[in-house]
């Protein structure tokens, strides 16, 4: 799974990276959404621009039409159309949920989602992805911040598509949880590491490193 897409050899979560994951033959790519300060989803993974764009600004004082201009939802949802077979996982960032509330950010989101129901929407609040799946779409991931007893049981109980982790939280020795759901794990850079998740239970790597990744797997056998 390209990890906010060829963000090996492009800005994370920009058009390029997006499209050139795409276009290498990966069908599953994970990319961030953001809710700016004029309520329009843009693809962002942090709160603010420092990290990705050298800007002291958060992503709650940006608005349409600043500078930088961010990526909008519904342009990689338009280039994902020209892409019938690629699924996007589209992580919702708990910093907009928590800054502005679970239905304004589902109010801002959905309309573009509309009858694209082959994505997947990736979240940290099960109650808002409770709310995305009333609200029509069908396939949801839960991103996991802790590995313990009590989570497992609330998953459990929820019932998601997806469980997302970062492998540094599993301890180490433990195979992830068998279940109803298939697996995504990160950070995933070498094909040794995503054949080992996969014999733990992993059903997808998800990697910066994603076009490396497939190449490699693409490549004809020596043996």
């Amino acid at each position: 799974m390209a990890h906010r897409g060829d963000a090996r050899h492009f800005p994370e979560n920009s058009l390029p990276a997006l499209a050139r994951a795409m276009e290498v033959g990966i069908r599953h790519v994970e990319c961030d959404i953001q809710i700016n300060a004029s309520g329009s989803p843009v693809m962002l993974h942090d709160a603010d621009l420092q990290r990705t764009h050298g800007k002291k600004l958060t992503v709650f004082e940006h608005t349409d039409g600043q500078s930088p201009a961010l990526l909008l939802l519904p342009e990689v949802l338009e280039l994902a159309d020209r892409h019938p077979e690629v699924t996007l996982y589209l992580e919702v960032k708990h910093d907009s949920i928590d800054h502005w509330g679970e239905d304004f950010v589902l109010e801002k989101t959905l309309p573009f989602l509309g009858k694209r129901q082959r994505h997947v929407v990736f979240a940290r609040s099960m109650s808002f992805l409770e709310k995305i799946r009333h609200a029509g779409m069908p396939r949801v991931g839960v991103i996991l911040r802790e590995w313990s007893e009590d989570i497992r049981q609330r998953v459990t109980q929820f019932g998601p598509d997806f469980l997302v982790i970062d492998f540094c939280l599993v301890p180490e020795g433990e195979d992830l949880w068998p279940g109803p759901w298939q697996w995504a794990v990160y950070e995933i850079g070498d094909t040794a590491g995503t054949l080992a998740w996969g014999k733990r239970g992993a059903d997808f790597a998800v990697s910066f490193d994603c076009v490396a990744l497939f190449r490699e797997q693409q490549a004809p056998s020596r043996d």
